[in-house]
């Protein structure tokens, strides 16, 4: 049978590891990275946000979504600064800026929204409720929706709040009959909305006459199913047609805009340059240039055309090729890059990117000039490629830290000018890529992932190019940053239908392989990469893939698992139903695999919070609402604290779920009922889950969490005798 990549039932299963390279860690020697791992948790959010940032970034003509940087300050905007309290009974304060929304935006939403039926129904569904939360894919207009409506429930001043605005602290912040707008809140915040929260919120903003509106996107779930209750959904915006059609009368007038929409064929030019799955903005966009061309005196539909098509382009190419200095042209790449990060961040690769392009120095040459540090500053040097210096609070591994961030003042700008280096300079490609290449093994996550996406966005123009030049040799590395790199740099090629199947048959060459670092590349291709695209396939690869005796193989695994959990929650029961069963494997390099997989999922996935009351493991969380999760978590558990070589790790990791839990009565029996099932008919199971809790209780340990100790012991029962 020919092996079909798109059907993994006819692909051979992967052979025996070549150890004729670096030498494999065997799973048993895993114990020392898994407690390192557990250190750090939340990997797979965190990789998880950074993919979708970059994405966001390099988003053809589109906008800057999701970034995890919170605007404190832009120049020209006008700010109120606020101090807003959060946690409980506390006193910590974060700083947070509500900023009025531009004028001509407001005047725009006014005047030229489109008032269909379906706005309609929307604005009668958010009637009488005060905060709001729009769900509705990106590209639909919400964040216009929700001015729109925030203007219909009469609000005299509008105001808009960062992404990562906390929604449950603003009420110190509201003032009277006034509209808040935060559009696309960020991941995390969502994940931390409780129904309890927004009930308190809501309350208070109604006292005020004040109204919130939140836009999310499509899909997203909520920890708190409450929440539902605040969401309405978008439903079917309005045609790109019916948006030109309106704006035009706005900028035109009615009788002008009409006779130009019968006198000539601006549908067809519309229909070639906006496709359906285009953003709503484009359309607005198509309105600008037509009325421009109407102003300067006709309306030349082939130059629309061109327009459209090629006005990022064209400006991108005629403002880099006019830059002053190879210097800046360096820096306008690596801010194309790396948009959005800190300065520090996006300056040092620019500097390499420089050493490596600079010809090297003769030594028949006369000794050149020192060039003098003082020549240009920064705020010149940021002005000259089009960007600014943003002051920002952006996420680290030990929490938010502010930061001056480098954004380009047009969010086309990081494509285009990648795009343009890419497809015109062939000079530089080799250098381009081994500079991406260093990158990859970058010690900042998100320049790595920003590395990947912008090799994944080159491969989808020269994929058979870039498979055999870089993806081949990263997916085979043995450094794991770099095997991490390819797979994430397949994400585009394998989103895309003319080179899905090339994607996945690049993915089977590896899996059918001998070499370990292509197999544990293969395993993380099924996580953020291609898994939330391709589930059943990502479960039915893993599966493959498990039966292994290499740790860094086992760790992918997990790590895949674990953000296909965090990206869809709804995952974990089958995540942690395959984890249990390779526990009972007969193959012990597969029963090794499902306690790493499980560990890993219960040492990264936490931290989701309550509401105030603590926080949650993600894990204890969902199965605290679904019985055959909950039945699977304490199975696992039963396991992986009696699992000969992994059960001291498994009881660290029990321990900083009894931590977690420790502030919130609901998260601790929650935990409690898990491991007194884990323990149910099992004697071993009950005395190491008794000793555990009673360790809690006394603080005898690193772990001092005497509630949930108690809790745990109230759930075992009485002192048991077993036969």
């Amino acid at each position: 049978m020919t092996p079909d990549p798109a059907d993994p039932k006819t692909v051979p299963p992967p052979q025996p590891a070549d150890t004729t390279s670096a030498t494999p860690r065997r799973v048993k020697e895993a114990g020392d990275e898994m407690a390192a791992n557990a250190t750090q948790p939340r990997k797979a959010a965190d990789t998880n946000n950074l993919r979708r940032e970059a994405e966001a970034v390099f988003a053809s003509g589109g906008a800057y979504f999701g970034s995890s940087a919170t605007v404190d300050s832009v120049v020209g905007r006008d700010q109120i600064v606020t101090n807003i309290h959060v946690g409980g009974t506390g006193t910590a304060t974060r700083t947070t800026v509500v900023y009025r929304l531009d004028a001509e935006q407001v005047r725009l939403v006014r005047d030229a929204f489109v008032l269909d039926q379906q706005y309609a129904e929307l604005l009668g569904r958010t009637r009488g409720r005060n905060v709001i939360l729009l769900q509705a894919a990106r590209g639909s207009g919400r964040c216009a929706t929700g001015l729109r409506v925030l203007l219909d429930h009469h609000r005299t001043e509008v105001f808009g709040l960062p992404p990562d605005a906390t929604p449950a602290g603003l009420g110190s912040a509201v003032e009277q009959d006034r509209g808040y707008l935060i559009d696309n809140l960020a991941d995390h915040r969502i994940r931390e909305l409780t129904a309890l929260a927004l009930h308190d919120l809501d309350a208070r903003l109604g006292s005020l006459r004040a109204t919130l509106f939140i836009t999310v996107p499509s899909g997203v779930a909520f920890t708190d199913p409450g929440v539902q209750r605040f969401v309405v959904t978008l439903g079917k915006p309005a045609t790109h047609r019916a948006i030109v059609e309106s704006h035009l009368r706005h900028r035109l007038g009615t009788a002008r805009a009409d006779r130009l929409l019968r006198e000539h064929d601006l549908g067809s030019v519309l229909d070639d340059v906006v496709t359906t799955d285009s953003a709503r903005e484009r359309a607005a966009e198509f309105a600008l240039h037509v009325e421009d061309l109407v102003v300067r005196g006709r309306l030349d539909l082939d130059l629309l055309r061109a327009r459209m098509k090629t006005s990022v382009a064209a400006e991108v190419e005629t403002w880099f090729d006019g830059l002053a200095t190879p210097s800046l042209k360096y820096l306008a790449i690596a801010a194309a890059l790396l948009d959005g990060l800190p300065y520090q961040t996006v300056i040092e690769p620019a500097g390499s990117l420089e050493r490596r392009l600079s010809p090297a120095p003769s030594s028949v040459a006369p000794a050149a000039v020192p060039a003098d540090p003082f020549a240009t500053g920064r705020a010149h040097r940021v002005r000259e490629i089009r960007a600014q210096i943003v002051r920002a609070t952006v996420p680290s591994r030990l929490g938010p830290v502010p930061a001056e961030v480098v954004r380009y003042l047009d969010p086309a700008y990081p494509r285009a000018v990648l795009d343009l280096v890419w497809r015109e300079y062939d000079a530089v490609r080799g250098e381009l890529l081994g500079w991406l290449g260093d990158l990859a093994n970058h010690p900042v996550d998100a320049v790595r992932v920003r590395a990947a996406a912008a090799i994944g966005l080159i491969s989808t123009t020269a994929f058979d190019y870039i498979s055999k030049t870089v993806l081949r040799p990263w997916a085979g590395d043995d450094k794991e940053n770099k095997r991490e790199m390819a797979a994430f740099a397949l994400r585009a090629a394998g989103r895309s239908p003319q080179l899905r199947q090339q994607a996945l048959a690049l993915v089977d060459e590896w899996v059918t392989g001998r070499s370990w670092q292509r197999h544990a590349t293969a395993a993380r291709v099924y996580g953020s990469a291609l898994g939330a695209t391709l589930p059943k396939r990502a479960f039915h690869e893993l599966d493959r893939l498990s039966v292994t005796e290499d740790a860094d193989v086992a760790f992918a695994i997990g790590y895949s698992l674990a953000e296909l959990i965090d990206a869809d929650h709804r995952h974990a029961l089958p995540a942690t139903s395959m984890a249990v069963r390779w526990m009972g494997s007969g193959h012990q390099g597969q029963s090794a695999t499902g306690q790493i997989a499980f560990l890993t999922l219960a040492a990264d996935l936490v931290g989701i919070s309550d509401g105030g009351q603590g926080a949650w493991p993600l894990l204890l969380r969902l199965a605290s609402r679904d019985f055959a999760l909950k039945h699977s978590l304490s199975e696992a558990w039963h396991v992986t604290l009696n699992g000969a070589m992994f059960h001291q790790y498994a009881q660290s990791i029990a321990g900083a779920w009894a931590e977690l839990v420790e502030p919130g009565d609901e998260a601790r029996q929650a935990w409690a009922l898990v491991l007194a099932t884990a323990a149910a008919g099992h004697e071993r199971t009950y005395k190491i889950v008794r000793w555990m809790a009673g360790n809690w209780m006394t603080g005898t340990g690193p772990v001092r969490a005497p509630r949930t100790g108690q809790a745990v012991l109230a759930a075992l029962g009485p002192t048991r005798e077993f036969r």
